[in-house]
């Protein structure tokens, strides 16, 4: 006996739609998951970074304009960092509430960045291997087993007691 099939770009289709809804709540949840870490050294290194930053720009601006080490730079330099520590301390707790306040505002906004075009990308990735299975099939039952036979000639088949064992 002969069974003979067909998988057509509509079936491929089909099985691309009922992939692709877990594909994206997996990319959801991998999202999730990023923007927890994101958010976490964000916390972390807010302070630490915007303090070197205005520190390192400070003296920047003091050694920049002539490019060169001089004694009264070097006590400017250190002036200046001293200056910028004692300001730090007192007003940094402030500036960065008000910042982390802001950031937080900012991340409670619903965003979906990127979704439609993650969503093509997981739709083609889901495609090609089911693509590459379309085509004219057989299905060849004897009393030996079956036997698959696609339209471009490769065979397949299994024995009847490795089916029941």
């Amino acid at each position: 006996m002969e069974l003979q099939f067909t998988i057509t770009p509509k079936h491929t289709q089909v099985r691309v739609n009922e992939q692709l809804e877990q594909e994206m709540l997996k990319d959801d949840q991998l999202q999730a998951r990023m923007l927890g870490y994101v958010m976490r050294f964000q916390n972390l290194l807010l302070g630490p970074l915007l303090f070197l930053l205005g520190l390192a720009g400070g003296m920047l601006a003091i050694y920049l304009p002539a490019r060169e080490f001089s004694p009264q730079k070097i006590i400017s330099m250190a002036l200046f960092g001293v200056i910028f520590v004692v300001i730090w301390w007192f007003c940094s707790g402030r500036l960065l509430s008000k910042l982390r306040e802001r950031i937080a505002d900012n991340r409670a906004k619903p965003r979906a960045p990127f979704r439609r075009a993650n969503q093509r990308l997981i739709e083609m990735k889901l495609r090609i291997p089911l693509k590459a299975v379309e085509g004219a099939y057989r299905l060849r039952l004897d009393d030996h087993g079956f036997t698959l036979i696609n339209a471009k000639g490769g065979k397949g088949g299994l024995a009847w007691g490795r089916l029941c064992a």
